[in-house]
């Protein structure tokens, strides 16, 4: 995970032109990716879906949802061109987080 942010931040960075990434990860505070993240100084917004709120689809069984055994994060990473063109608002992450949810598995 330390090589992929470090690549992430490298490429924010080098570049002039608009550059978003979503990085989705467990919510493992603990871990180093998780820190990473929180840390990231191009972080521009997150969204934290609790596990009870949402599935997987498992294409092995068939395409059924099942649940998460953890929370998700989702870490907007934007250089400053790319939180012009894309911004992560508070409404934008809210509607992505309500989208995630799965009322019922």
């Amino acid at each position: 995970m330390h090589s992929t942010v470090t690549h992430i931040e490298n490429l924010l960075a080098a570049s002039s032109e608009p550059l978003s990434f979503a990085v989705v990860i467990p919510v493992w505070e603990q871990s180093e990716g998780f820190g990473l993240l929180r840390a990231c100084p191009y972080l521009r917004g997150e969204v934290r879906v609790p596990k009870e709120d949402h599935a997987w689809r498992d294409n092995r069984a068939g395409g059924m949802a099942r649940r998460v055994p953890v929370d998700t994060g989702i870490f907007f990473v934007q250089n400053d061109a790319g939180a012009v063109k894309w911004p992560a608002s508070e409404a934008a992450l809210g509607a992505l987080r309500e989208a995630l949810v799965v009322p019922e598995v």
